[in-house]
């Protein structure tokens, strides 16, 4: 895709970000752990900021044009990123609309990004399965504010949440194969 331009609004984040990354970082304890508990909320929205914008590129078709597969194969290649980081983006993307309470939670800072992306893509899941149900995320909401990351993923996968269990298993290493 050449020819397009990149709006005003991005390259004045992106200059206030290089002037933030240019300042030295507080280095007393409490002052630091501050600084870096919003520093993480701020990026927890900006990934939400990216969801949305590659949802809405996900779907057009310059990817494609691109050469790309698909769009999670045009952000590992043009945004480098892992397929996991950008399967999240879209997940939580084109679910937006079905996680508000989630969306509302991450903004003040009680879950993180990683939070939303698994309850989007149960919210996925719900969808996929051909069930009437609407999906409700407040039970897993609930959980996900009073756990750490990791440890929602692992009560996540023991409730017996299917996408969650299918992204944990993906993100487990794999044994390494005997050489032939």
């Amino acid at each position: 895709m050449t020819g397009a331009s990149v709006s005003e609004s991005v390259l004045r984040l992106v200059r206030q970000i290089e002037e933030f990354c240019a300042e030295p970082a507080r280095d007393t304890g409490p002052e630091a752990a501050a600084d870096l508990r919003e520093l993480s909320r701020g990026r927890c929205m900006l990934d939400l900021k990216f969801s949305e914008m590659a949802a809405a590129f996900a779907a057009t078709d310059p990817y494609d044009a691109d050469g790309s597969l698909s769009p999670i194969h045009w952000l590992r290649l043009n945004c480098h990123m892992t397929s996991g980081a950008a399967g999240d983006r879209l997940a939580v993307g084109e679910q937006v609309a079905s996680v508000p309470q989630s969306i509302e939670a991450m903004a003040g800072g009680d879950i993180g990004f990683s939070h939303l992306a698994l309850i989007a893509r149960e919210a996925i899941a719900l969808q996929e399965s051909g069930s009437k149900r609407p999906f409700d995320e407040t039970p897993l909401l609930n959980k996900a504010m009073d756990s750490p990351s990791a440890d929602f993923a692992t009560i996540a996968i023991t409730t017996g949440t299917p996408s969650i269990q299918r992204a944990m298993r993906s993100k487990r290493p794999k044994p390494p194969r005997p050489e032939p």
